[in-house]
């Protein structure tokens, strides 16, 4: 039985959603030396025009606290066609999802990117889209943030993998009639320089964020909508 995904991603021009965003970023300073800057922002989405049939503009605003006014960044885009979600960020364009969506459905997020696109952070590259195997996900019964309560739920993981030196953790959360409600990022690297001495083997039993060397930590949580 196909999912209902338009219910969980409601657009009409002039609807908005504002999030704040939590972020760390590793960097290896060193040799052995890491470096954790973390940080917290925020964020706003704004429909404002409707380019053809399920295709609309979004435009993103950020600030660095509530007491700044907005400032826009960028516009991106979110399709409904030929049997795909996509959110084009830039030139991230990310396969939300198949459609119709069922429950057992996989696909690849990044099938519609080079797999070796490579990202700056902290003045290293990075790969963070290689390998991306997507599926619907197991639904909490609910999810509180600052904009509510929300009960009915749709989970995507877009990726969960774990290899020995790269770990690719992004899953979004959408509520009936909101939208996106929740999302998490985990993009990390290691060559296990500061915590092994370069010996793999010796980070099998750390935690990612004790032995992450290069990447980022990435949580979005709603605050306010308007629909």
């Amino acid at each position: 039985m196909s999912i209902d995904t338009r219910s969980y991603t409601p657009a009409q021009i002039g609807s908005w959603w504002e999030y704040v965003v939590d972020s760390v970023i590793y960097d290896l300073s060193a040799s052995t030396q890491r470096r954790i800057d973390s940080s917290r922002s925020y964020m706003r989405w704004e429909i404002m025009e409707e380019s053809s049939d399920d295709s609309y503009r979004l435009l993103v605003s950020r600030r660095s606290s509530l007491e700044e006014d907005w400032s826009a960044v960028s516009n991106w885009r979110i399709t409904r066609d030929q049997g795909r979600y996509t959110r084009q960020e830039g030139n991230i364009a990310l396969l939300l999802w198949p459609e119709p969506l069922q429950a057992t459905s996989t696909w690849s997020a990044t099938d519609l990117l080079d797999p070796s696109l490579e990202l700056i952070i902290a003045g290293e590259p990075i790969q963070p889209y290689d390998r991306w195997d997507s599926r619907v996900g197991e639904s909490p019964a609910s999810i509180s943030s600052p904009a509510g309560s929300f009960t009915d739920l749709l989970s995507i993981e877009l990726v969960e993998q774990d290899f020995l030196i790269e770990y690719r953790d992004v899953t979004e959360i959408y509520a009936r009639d909101v939208g996106l409600v929740w999302q998490q990022q985990s993009i990390l690297d290691t060559q296990c320089r500061a915590v092994g001495d370069g010996d793999i083997t010796l980070c099998n039993d750390v935690t990612w964020t004790d032995k992450a060397e290069r990447g980022w930590t990435l949580t979005t949580t709603l605050i306010d909508f308007s629909l």
